[in-house]
């Protein structure tokens, strides 16, 4: 997520989610596996639907494609 999105969305815990990545990237032989199954039992769930709704508010809508020229040029 970009810094400003994340500034603008604090309610989200980024630190939190950013050092399990690196956790799980950098560490994974040392993992606590009890704490990962806990992160994605209960933590990721809880925080899902924020984030969720935060990639939709950023995300423009998909172009449909119904402004592109579709005459093909030899």
């Amino acid at each position: 997520m970009a810094p400003e999105v994340q500034a603008a969305n604090s309610d989200v815990p980024w630190r939190a989610i950013v050092g399990m990545r690196n956790r799980i990237t950098h560490g994974y032989f040392d993992m606590d596996l009890n704490a990962l199954w806990r992160v994605l039992t209960v933590d990721l769930p809880a925080v899902l639907p924020r984030i969720e709704q935060i990639l939709a508010d950023s995300t423009p809508a998909l172009d449909d494609g119904s402004d592109r020229d579709t005459t093909h040029h030899q």
